[in-house]
């Protein structure tokens, strides 16, 4: 049954398992009850992939506090962040106007209330605290340089995504030269993640092999991309050549697969660096505990790479990269994947539970929304 359109809706997820999840519906927050300075968002549509996965079994975690974004005031559930589209619904800022449309982070719910803390001349910023920056920052539609009104489904999806595949290709490639390995191997190959950074590195030209490891069920769609040298099954690692050195970056977060590769490859193995759990059930320990005391075993957080970035380049060099490679990706994404598009909490629901049990397909992209009619009306 649908919620009645003037109801809030929330998704909220155990904090200690993400396949228990519930919809909650609230009395839509009210115009009269923002403070001074306060916006709310009706969060228009989101993406959703294992990124958001990702988010939901980190949510606690000592890596950062995804569930700390939007508090529920409930220790045992949380809600999951989502990037996405949203539009200003009421209005107590001076320069901040009803109807503004925004690309964002949000919870996944109807409605989003916030603080701008400052704006700028993309947008706003939110302060949370100790929270990373670049997950407060709103950019306003009609200043984004990275919006495409023609593309907006597909630009929803792959943003975060392919931001995080852009700066993990200047992390591994300019910021550590390779880690001194002659190729890149990529677990979770079908991960938009993984097929971005894959683009990224083969675009350097620089004669290092980009391995693919994927399920069986999906190498033909990863072959099917053209943007790794080799794509092999998680079954056939035992045959991967041993010789070549390689640096490991892990979007899956599979023990198994990381000591299948460690057995494989010995000391030609240089370097792990772990980026996602798109195999959250399969996470086992700690990747820096299994490895040997020879091979770096890093986790790559893209905020803190953007800071970094920030502080070597600046803002405008740093956005002027990334916006070129965004534009070089973007003009590909839809050739590779299918839009699929979803409205009201049981279409939400479905492909929740579908991507925490890895029953979507990566051929498909979500874009979900929790009002009825965000996509029929149009």
């Amino acid at each position: 049954m649908a919620a009645p359109m003037d109801t809030n809706v929330d998704l909220l997820v155990r904090q200690d398992d993400p396949r228990q999840f519930r919809l909650v519906e609230t009395p839509a927050p009210a115009a009269a009850t923002l403070d001074e300075g306060e916006v709310l968002v009706r969060v228009e549509k989101f993406g959703f992939s294992a990124n958001n996965v990702t988010y939901a079994v980190l949510g606690k975690s000592d890596i950062i506090n995804y569930f700390d974004f939007f508090p529920t005031g409930d220790a045992q559930w949380g809600r999951v962040p989502v990037w996405g589209m949203g539009a200003i619904a009421a209005s107590r800022h001076p320069e901040l106007a009803r109807g503004e449309r925004m690309y964002g982070y949000f919870p996944l719910s109807r409605y989003a209330r916030l603080r701008p803390a400052r704006t700028t001349p993309l947008g706003f910023d939110v302060d949370r605290g100790g929270l990373p920056a670049v997950y407060n920052q709103y950019a306003l539609t009609r200043s984004d340089p990275f919006y495409l009104p023609a593309h907006e489904d597909a630009m929803i999806v792959f943003r975060p995504l392919v931001l995080t595949s852009i700066l993990l290709d200047d992390f591994i490639a300019d910021g550590n030269d390779y880690f001194g390995a002659e190729s890149v191997t990529i677990a979770s190959a079908s991960s938009k993640t993984s097929f971005g950074l894959a683009l990224m590195l083969a675009r350097r030209n620089v004669g290092r092999a980009v391995v693919g490891l994927t399920s069986a069920h999906h190498a033909a769609f990863v072959r099917k991309l053209g943007v790794y040298s080799r794509v092999v099954s998680y079954e056939d690692i035992g045959n991967l050549p041993a010789g070549p050195t390689t640096v490991f970056v892990d979007v899956a977060g599979d023990a198994g697969v990381r000591r299948a590769l460690r057995a494989r490859l010995g000391s030609s193995l240089r370097a792990t660096i772990t980026v996602g759990l798109s195999h959250w059930d399969k996470a086992g320990g700690s990747p820096a505990a299994e490895a040997s005391s020879d091979e770096p075993t890093l986790f790559f957080f893209a905020p803190a790479w953007v800071e970094k970035r920030w502080k070597d380049w600046g803002t405008a060099v740093l956005g002027q990269k990334i916006a070129v490679a965004w534009q070089e990706f973007m003009a590909r994404a839809e050739e590779w994947v299918r839009i699929v598009r979803g409205e009201g909490g049981d279409a939400v629901t479905s492909v929740y539970s579908g991507m925490v049990d890895g029953r979507c397909g990566p051929d498909d992209a979500h874009v979900l929304s929790l009002w009825e009619g965000a996509f029929t009306s149009r």
